[in-house]
């Protein structure tokens, strides 16, 4: 019996210590994404993408990547959409590239936490703009228009890049 009892008030104090621990790594984990929007620094890794009829892919392997950085704006992502030009289709990688120094990023903070940043490449002739909805634990949503193409959705996590 009292084996009993000292074995559930062990298990509330274990417990009780895990919970405190996640919440410390939980609010680390809001000021270093808090940091690294401010910052400008940080890169967002893709899980999944979705394209405009609706079907999500689970993207593994090469690196499907977001960088962004206060002078430079670099994007590998995988397409599954529909291209409106058959050049487009037959040439490269057939992904969404784009590598650039030259581009406009506008952040806005949101209403529940977050933010919003709208970045779009100067001198990029396939990605127009892209928006990224970022929330307070870094889980981030991409939306990228192209021209002669259909857009596309990336869902990933955002993590701060070092100097």
């Amino acid at each position: 019996m009292i084996r009993g009892i000292a074995f559930v008030i062990f298990n509330v104090l274990i417990l009780s210590h895990a919970t405190k621990l996640q919440a410390q790594s939980k609010e680390e984990t809001r000021a270093n994404v808090a940091a690294a929007v401010a910052a400008q620094r940080f890169i967002i890794t893709a899980q999944s993408a979705t394209g405009q009829k609706g079907r999500t892919v689970n993207l593994t392997g090469a690196p499907n990547t977001i960088l962004v950085t206060k002078d430079t704006f670099q994007c590998y992502l995988p397409y599954y959409g529909r291209s409106y030009n058959a050049s487009i289709a037959y040439t490269g990688s057939g992904g969404v590239e784009c590598a650039t120094t030259q581009f406009t990023c506008e952040t806005k903070p949101r209403k529940k936490g977050g933010w919003e940043l709208t970045i779009k490449p100067a001198n990029h002739n396939d990605v127009q703009n892209m928006v990224l909805t970022i929330g307070p634990d870094g889980y981030t949503t991409a939306n990228v228009t192209l021209l002669n193409r259909s857009p596309m959705t990336y869902y990933g996590v955002l993590a701060p890049r070092n100097p």
